[in-house]
C-alpha cells in the first residue's frame, strides 16, 4: 500500500495530509496560511480581514490565492514526501465557499500546462471574480424567497434540513443572479470549492457534488439527495444546468491529470475524490459528538435522515462517508480571540497564561463581530475595559459557553466530546470545553479536516479499512471535566443566558 493525501481549503490556509494507509500513520502534515504568501501583495482580498472588501455583510475571497496557494503546498509537498507513493487525493473544503465558472473553464481545466502556474492556467475562467464564503450575511431577501417558494419555514427544513441560512450557497446564488446578471448569464457552472479542486486536479470539468455540500446549498432534497428542482428554479431557470450531478463524497472525479504528473511528480495512476465541506470531512474523525474550534466553532453530532431541528438553528448534513450528521454552528469563534489579541498586541503565550491567572473566575463578556446564529443574534460592539485577561477569559467562556447553552436545549447528551482545530493547543480552552458540557473532552490533531479527508482517501481505497482503529488511536489527549467547578458554572450559565437576552432576534 502507499499515502493518502488529504487536502483542505479554509478560511484562512491550505493544509494538507499524508496518510500512510498501511502503518495507519500521519506521515506528513503542513499547513500555508494565505497571510504567508508573498503573492498576497498580488490579492484583491484584505490581509487582516482575509475578505475582498464588498458592502456590508457581502463576504468573498480571491480564487488568485487559492490556486497560488495550491502550487505552493504542492512544490513543499514535492520536497518531502515520495509523490510516486500517493495512491488517492481526497479533498475538504470551506462549506458554502464556491466559484462561478465560463465556458473557457472547460478547455482550460483538461489541458492544463505544466510551464505556467495553476492561476495563469485558469485566470481568463471566471465569469465572476470573487468566491462567496460562508461568512456571507447580506441575503436575508434571497434566503426568504427560497424559503416561501416552498411554503415556509416548517417546509423548508423539512425538505432540505435547514432554514435557508443567508450564508447557504443558494441564497448567494440567487443574489448574484438578480443583481450581477451579465455575470451569471455568462456562467457555465457554479462549482463548490471541493468540487472545484476536484476537477483542477483530475482535468474532470464537471465532477459529481457531494451530498454533505450539496446539503450546504439549501437546494437539496435531504432524504432523497437529489436536487430540488422548485429551490434551483428559483434562482433561474438555467440554475439546474449550472450544477453538477449529486453523488456519494467517497466517489471518484478521475484520475490525477498531467500537470501534477509532470510538475509535481505524481503517478498517474493516483484517483482523485470529488471531496466534501470541511465539517463534513472533519466528522470522519470521530464517531461521536465533535467541536470543531476553528474561525467559527462547530458543533457535530450523529443522526437519521429523518430528524430535524424546526427551530432552524441546526442545519442536517451528511458527513464524508455519506452518514447523516447535524451541525450546530457559532460563528462569532477563534476570529474573535484572534481580533481581541491583535487589540492589545498579545500573542498566544499571552492568552494562554491569562487563563491560568483566571482560572476558577467567570468574567462575563460577549463580543460579537458578526450577525450570530447560535444563538440568533445580532452584533455586539466590544467594550474594552483594558484588562486583556479578565475579557480574554470572558470572551472565551461566552463563545463556548453560548454553544454548550444551545446544545443542552437541544437536549444533546454526550457521553464524551471529542475536539479538533488550532485552539485546542492550548489545554486551557479545552479545560474550559471539558467542564462547560461536563463531559471528558478527547484532543485530535489540530489538521482536523486535511486528516478526515485523508481518511477518506484511505477508505475509497480500501472498504476493509479499519476507521474504528484509527479513531480510537487518534486521541492525543482525554481531559476530565472538574466537579469541583460545576456550581460555578451553572451560575455562569444563567448569567450569560440573561446577558445575551436583549440581543436576540428571529432572523
Amino acid at each position: 500500500m502507499g499515502y493518502s493525501l488529504g487536502i483542505d481549503l479554509s478560511t484562512q490556509s491550505v493544509s494538507i495530509c499524508v496518510y500512510d494507509i498501511k502503518l495507519l500513520k500521519i506521515v506528513f502534515e503542513l499547513s500555508v496560511p494565505y497571510t504567508s504568501l508573498e503573492e498576497m501583495k498580488n490579492s484583491k482580498m484584505n490581509s487582516h480581514t482575509l475578505l475582498i472588501p464588498k458592502n456590508e455583510g457581502q463576504a468573498e475571497q480571491d480564487p488568485y490565492i487559492f490556486l497560488v496557494a495550491l502550487d505552493y503546498i504542492f512544490k513543499k509537498l514535492a520536497q518531502n514526501v515520495d509523490m510516486s507513493k500517493i495512491l488517492v487525493i481526497q479533498i475538504s473544503a470551506q462549506q458554502h465557499g464556491h466559484v462561478y465558472l465560463n465556458q473557457e473553464f472547460s478547455s482550460a481545466v483538461q489541458n492544463l500546462d505544466s510551464s505556467k502556474t495553476l492561476w495563469k492556467n485558469l485566470e481568463p475562467c471566471f465569469s465572476y471574480q470573487g468566491a462567496p464564503i460562508w461568512r456571507s450575511a447580506d441575503t436575508k431577501k434571497e434566503a426568504s424567497i427560497l424559503r416561501d417558494s416552498v411554503g415556509g419555514k416548517k417546509e423548508m427544513i423539512t425538505i432540505t434540513g435547514s432554514d435557508s441560512p443567508l450564508r447557504f450557497t443558494g441564497a448567494i446564488v440567487k443574489k448574484i443572479a438578480d443583481t450581477v446578471s451579465d455575470s451569471y448569464k455568462n456562467t457555465h457552472q457554479i462549482q463548490l470549492l471541493n468540487t472545484f479542486l476536484a476537477a483542477i486536479f483530475s482535468g474532470n470539468n464537471n465532477p459529481d457534488v457531494d451530498w454533505g455540500n450539496a446539503a450546504g446549498t439549501s437546494l437539496m432534497d435531504y432524504q432523497k439527495k437529489t436536487w430540488s428542482d422548485i429551490l434551483m428554479n428559483q434562482i433561474s431557470s438555467d440554475t439546474p444546468q449550472k450544477f453538477g450531478k449529486l453523488s456519494s463524497p467517497l466517489s471518484k472525479a478521475g484520475n490525477i491529470q498531467e500537470y501534477f504528473v509532470t510538475k509535481y511528480g505524481f503517478s498517474r495512476t493516483c484517483i482523485v475524490g470529488i471531496g466534501t465541506g470541511d465539517n463534513p470531512a472533519t466528522k470522519v474523525l470521530a464517531d461521536g459528538d465533535l467541536l470543531s474550534l476553528g474561525t467559527s466553532f462547530v458543533y457535530m453530532l450523529n443522526i437519521n435522515n429523518t430528524q430535524r431541528d424546526y427551530t432552524g438553528t441546526s442545519n442536517a448534513m451528511y458527513d464524508g462517508l455519506g452518514n447523516a450528521f447535524m451541525i450546530i454552528c457559532r460563528t462569532n469563534g477563534a476570529l474573535v480571540w484572534d481580533k481581541l489579541r491583535d487589540t492589545y498586541q498579545k500573542n498566544l503565550n499571552d492568552s494562554h497564561q491569562g487563563l491560568i491567572n483566571q482560572k476558577g473566575k467567570y468574567p462575563l463578556k460577549i463580543w460579537q463581530i458578526e450577525n450570530e446564529s447560535v444563538p440568533l443574534s445580532t452584533k455586539i460592539p466590544c467594550t474594552q475595559k483594558n484588562n486583556f485577561e479578565k475579557e480574554y477569559k470572558g470572551i472565551v467562556l461566552s463563545n463556548l459557553g453560548l454553544l454548550a447553552l444551545y446544545t443542552e436545549e437541544l437536549g444533546v447528551q454526550s457521553k464524551s466530546l471529542s475536539v479538533t482545530g488550532g485552539a485546542t493547543k492550548d489545554m486551557e480552552i479545552v479545560q474550559i470545553i471539558a467542564n462547560l458540557w461536563n463531559t471528558p473532552v478527547s484532543v485530535l490533531p489540530t489538521i482536523g479536516a486535511a486528516l478526515g479527508a485523508a481518511l477518506m482517501g484511505g477508505i475509497m481505497l480500501d472498504q476493509d479499512f479499519p476507521l474504528d482503529t484509527v479513531r480510537k488511536n487518534l486521541s492525543i489527549k482525554l481531559i476530565q471535566p472538574e466537579n469541583s467547578e460545576q456550581d460555578n458554572i451553572t451560575k455562569y450559565k444563567k448569567e450569560l443566558k440573561l446577558g445575551i437576552s436583549n440581543y436576540l432576534t428571529e432572523e
